[in-house]
């Protein structure tokens, strides 16, 4: 074997769709160690919801990956009530 195919085969991919496979895996988990960065951090809707009722409505998002919750960036909006 080459020293790709025993990579591959460590890795528990195959010779053909290897690379593509690892990219992918690569890119999802640079996506996730830039989002926890961030001090808050919910792995959960439920935990992001009541983080969010504790402060005023705060907004969250979903994280890159989808593996989670976290404040977004951009302000709320106003409730008009």
């Amino acid at each position: 074997m080459s020293g790709w195919e025993d990579f591959c085969d460590s890795m528990g991919l195959d010779t053909h769709t290897g690379f593509d496979t690892l990219m992918d895996r690569y890119s999802r988990d640079l996506k996730r160690e830039k989002d926890e960065e961030y001090h808050l951090f919910f792995k959960t809707f439920q935990d992001a919801l009541e983080w969010s009722k504790n402060n005023k409505g705060a907004a969250f998002t979903r994280s890159s990956d989808g593996a989670g919750f976290m404040p977004s960036k951009k302000k709320a909006r106003s409730r008009p009530f």
